[in-house]
């Protein structure tokens, strides 16, 4: 599946960019959460950052699925 969305990647910067994102959406499920509920969440907190350690606690496998829940 990867393969057939890497062709629509046009320069290798946009291909790392969709592997990353790839990566980023696999390790969510793995994480049991729902890739959209978590993509929400993260893009509401990220401008609320301040140190490495706060962007730290974003990863998948701190946030809760309750948490994605309450704020869907």
């Amino acid at each position: 599946m990867a393969r057939n969305n890497f062709l629509f990647a046009d320069t290798v910067k946009e291909a790392k960019a969709l592997g990353i994102h790839m990566s980023l959406i696999h390790t969510v499920i793995a994480n049991g959460l729902e890739p959209f509920q978590y993509y929400t969440q993260l893009l509401k907190q990220v401008p609320y950052c301040k140190t490495v350690d706060d962007y730290g606690k974003l990863m998948p496998w701190y946030i809760k699925k309750q948490t994605l829940e309450k704020s869907a």
